[in-house]
């Protein structure tokens, strides 16, 4: 709990917090990036399982990169999510969840659509699932685990 007490003093910790736009901005650009990672991979998941198939899967590849262009902002915003309320995010065991349910659904996709293996409609049958779980776990965060180190 020191180290979590530390970041959250930290000047970044309580500006983020004491801003009147910061917490705010992170959580936009967050919502928004993960809009694209996640419905990049949702309608790749979807082609696989046989929606849209005139649509070839090399065309697909190609939404890749919109995934990996917004990746770093989920990641760099996510970051100062946590940096703003560390106790209330890295004690939660939903939030652990959520990363390791977007983590599979980011890697599987990722290998499915590179090239695709036999067991590509399995993998999408798994990952559409995670991807959904995944983001439905980060807006739960919102309203559980309340270990809270403001007073």
């Amino acid at each position: 709990m020191d180290l979590l007490k530390a970041i959250q003093d930290s000047g970044l910790g309580v500006w983020i917090r004491e801003s009147s736009w910061a917490l705010f901005a992170a959580l936009i650009v967050h919502t928004i990036s993960m809009g694209f990672v996640v419905g990049t991979g949702l309608a790749i998941d979807a082609r696989l399982l046989g929606v849209a198939r005139g649509v070839p899967l090399a065309a697909l590849r190609r939404l890749l990169a919109v995934a990996g262009w917004a990746l770093p902002f989920v990641v760099l915003s996510g970051l100062v999510l946590v940096i703003g309320y560390p106790a209330k995010a890295l004690t939660n065991p939903l939030f652990y969840a959520k990363l390791a349910a977007l983590a599979v659904a980011l890697a599987l996709t990722w290998r499915m659509v590179r090239e695709p293996p036999s067991w590509a409609r399995l993998g999408a049958l798994l990952s559409m699932p995670l991807w959904v779980l995944g983001v439905a776990g980060g807006r739960f965060l919102a309203y559980t685990h309340k270990i809270l180190l403001v007073y």
